[in-house]
């Protein structure tokens, strides 16, 4: 299993920067695909999210910031009113509870034309045993991991199918291709996200609403400043990632070609191909190898 961990880390070095070096990250004029567009970010108060709504105030849609740091939320608004956004509002809510989803819902509702674009970004992942675990954790990552997601997704699809037009972008995690003891809720939801969203693609396929997964790899956000890794996974991580702006470059870009599965960067294209090959016990034993320390919350 150290060997495998070593080849793996090895990879890691060899592709470093793998989104640039495969010429993944290309700025070309598909972001017209949103301007003058409403559309609304879970999760937009850091990383991706925060990323993603700078890229399209850049092309001049319109947006919906959502999360739960206002502050950060009215910063990030300020932004891109700058880079050329046509509106911004802000909702500061809380999508672990049921009330703060239909808030939203409600919120998105009273924009003048509709909402044509929804990414659901928001999530968060925890380390340790499943049974040592809080439920209070467990069930908030449920809640919005899950059942928000597909709450939003339905009252957005709904809306969506009626114009003829628009789409939904789900944030999943190459997590959602193996199982992950040590991380197993976290990467159970993550699966969940991927396969639901590929359901969701084909049934809206010629209703011209466009559905897309996005899945990171290893990127440079704040996911994992708080997590509680055993020293192989710590250096697993230390493997250079890519940056929260490559990773939503590349999401919107396939969310706009419609793209049911979007895999950021050719490493975590190539580790996710190779999952697909290896055997279920040696997923398991290379997973657990790496993520065998106590329960600590780390957010997305």
């Amino acid at each position: 299993m150290d060997g495998v961990f070593l080849v793996v880390t090895f990879l890691g070095r060899l592709f470093s920067g793998h989104g640039r070096q495969l010429g993944l990250v290309i700025n070309i004029p598909l972001m017209r695909e949103f301007q003058a567009q409403w559309v609304a970010i879970t999760g937009a108060s850091s990383g991706i999210g925060e990323q993603m709504a700078e890229i399209l105030a850049q092309a001049g849609a319109k947006l919906v910031l959502v999360a739960r740091r206002g502050d950060r939320l009215r910063q990030l608004a300020e932004r891109c009113i700058s880079l050329g956004a046509i509106e911004v509002r802000v909702v500061e809510v809380d999508l672990t509870a049921s009330a703060g989803v239909e808030k939203l819902i409600a919120e998105l509702s009273a924009l003048p034309g509709g909402l044509d674009g929804l990414i659901n970004n928001a999530g968060f992942g925890a380390t340790g045993n499943f049974d040592q675990a809080h439920w209070r954790l467990l069930d908030s990552m449920l809640e919005l991991n899950i059942a928000s997601l597909v709450r939003l997704s339905h009252w957005a699809a709904g809306v969506l199918r009626a114009k003829g037009r628009g789409g939904i972008l789900n944030v999943a995690s190459t997590a959602a291709f193996q199982p992950l003891p040590g991380m197993a809720l976290y990467g159970a939801t993550k699966s969940f996200v991927s396969t639901f969203s590929a359901a969701l693609h084909q049934e809206l396929k010629y209703s011209g609403v466009k559905v897309s997964c996005l899945h990171p790899g290893k990127t440079e956000t704040e996911f994992f400043d708080a997590a509680g890794m055993s020293g192989k996974a710590i250096r697993f991580f230390q493997i250079p990632g890519m940056s929260a702006r490559e990773v939503a470059q590349i999401g919107l870009q396939g969310w706009a070609a419609n793209q049911p599965q979007v895999i950021a960067g050719g490493l975590n294209r190539v580790i996710a191909f190779l999952t697909r090959l290896a055997p279920l016990t040696f997923q398991l034993r290379l997973a657990h190898s790496l993520f065998r320390e106590p329960e600590a919350r780390i957010s997305e």
